[in-house]
């Protein structure tokens, strides 16, 4: 179980945007079909509760349960998994894709290794008909394989740029804030003597200078910050609106609620002209489709789920505060107890029967404390369960 989290905590410094890679990836899966003159290929990430295929021939999102997935049993392996006729396979043979259209036949999945030796995801290839490949074929599509992580990486180094960018805004926005008081108090002093003649020793013409330079260090440090001001909140190349985030959380999230006939609304009740990094951004996704992905395991068919977000005042703090709410089984008090207290909740089957991993909430906690944020849950059994994540805006 350790291991599971070890790989989603791995797959999740990637902080990949599912929805991104279809047209970049498209070479890659055209050949790996020409190559096992197969109709189709797939590749595939493996998360906590489904599967995403960030690469295929068609260009619509597609996202399944992960124990409905072959690949989640080939990222179990270390080599090719090739199964030459799924209708034959009793692990496999019942499977909505292989008793209904499109009726597959053959499939032939590659790891995804990242240097760190962990499998995030496959390569794969299906057919109609059974049939088998050769070693030779499956080398190469090894090699494919080999060649998609390495862009993965590529848009993974970028992505940690970004990230060490934010850092450094953070730690310019801290020294603005630790400059300027000191400095300030020094202005407010020369201010005071200024005023009181009687009690200066030294000129006016002295003091004036050290006002001078403390008011100029304070322009200066604004000059610095003017281009990304966190209190400007412009958008630009590396900020995304707070409404563009969710409505990505809807688009991702929406085809598994519709394949449960489960209501999924996204409503703002908060300033949407507000950006953040994109560093954050994707790691918010993350936080807040882990959690929707949840719901939906725990909730009945034709149930409900609503995300709520908005910007508000703690503390005297900026705080976006995200709730996660639905009308699902719920949970009993001991779990909500654990959850709240930081261990670990034991995991169970959700309404449909969905294979429990039991390590999804511990990665979304993870996930959390990496955005400086708190989560917390309310639940009962029967009564659904509210999740609420908040992260103080500066972090974001």
């Amino acid at each position: 179980m350790d291991k599971e989290l070890d790989r989603l905590q791995h797959l999740s410094s990637f902080a990949l945007d599912y929805d991104s890679y279809h047209e970049k990836l498209e070479p890659f899966v055209e050949l790996a079909k020409t190559i096992t003159d197969s109709p189709v290929c797939e590749i595939n990430i493996i998360d906590a509760y489904n599967q995403w295929t960030i690469g295929r021939t068609e260009k619509d999102l597609k996202v399944i349960p992960r124990e409905e997935s072959i690949c989640h049993d080939t990222i179990e392996k270390n080599k090719p998994y090739e199964i030459k006729n799924l209708q034959k396979d009793k692990r496999y043979r019942d499977r909505d894709y292989v008793v209904g259209a499109p009726y597959f036949r053959y499939y032939c999945g590659v790891q995804l290794t990242t240097k760190a030796g962990v499998n995030v995801g496959s390569i794969c290839v299906l057919d109609q008909k059974e049939k088998g490949i050769s070693d030779k074929k499956k080398e190469h599509l090894q090699y494919l394989a080999n060649l998609v992580v390495q862009y993965l990486q590529k848009d993974q180094l970028v992505y940690r740029s970004k990230g060490k960018l934010h850092d450094l805004q953070q730690r310019f926005r801290t020294l603005n804030h630790d400059l300027r008081s000191p400095v300030n108090g020094i202005v407010g002093i020369v201010d005071l003597l200024l005023t009181d003649e009687d009690e200066v020793e030294v000129s006016a013409e002295d003091l004036l200078m050290i006002k001078d330079c403390a008011e100029a260090i304070v322009d200066e440090i604004d000059s610095v910050l003017s281009p990304d001001k966190k209190t400007s909140n412009k958008s630009g190349s590396d900020n995304i609106l707070l409404e563009g985030v969710f409505e990505k959380v809807k688009r991702l999230n929406a085809p598994p609620a519709q394949n449960k006939e489960i209501s999924f609304k996204v409503e703002s009740q908060t300033d949407n002209n507000y950006s953040i990094s994109v560093y954050s951004s994707r790691k918010l996704i993350q936080i807040v489709s882990n959690l929707v992905a949840n719901a939906i395991k725990f909730t009945d068919n034709g149930g409900r789920i609503c995300v709520r977000y908005a910007l508000v005042e703690n503390d005297e703090q900026k705080v976006l505060k995200v709730i996660v709410e639905d009308n699902g089984i719920g949970m009993n008090g001991d779990k909500v107890d654990n959850f709240n207290s930081g261990e670990k909740v034991v995991g169970s089957s959700g309404t449909a029967g969905e294979e429990s991993f039991g390590i999804g909430l511990q990665h979304v906690r993870q996930l959390v404390a990496e955005l400086g944020g708190k989560i917390s849950a309310e639940s009962s059994i029967g009564e659904g369960t509210e999740f609420t994540v908040l992260v103080e805006a500066q972090n974001l």
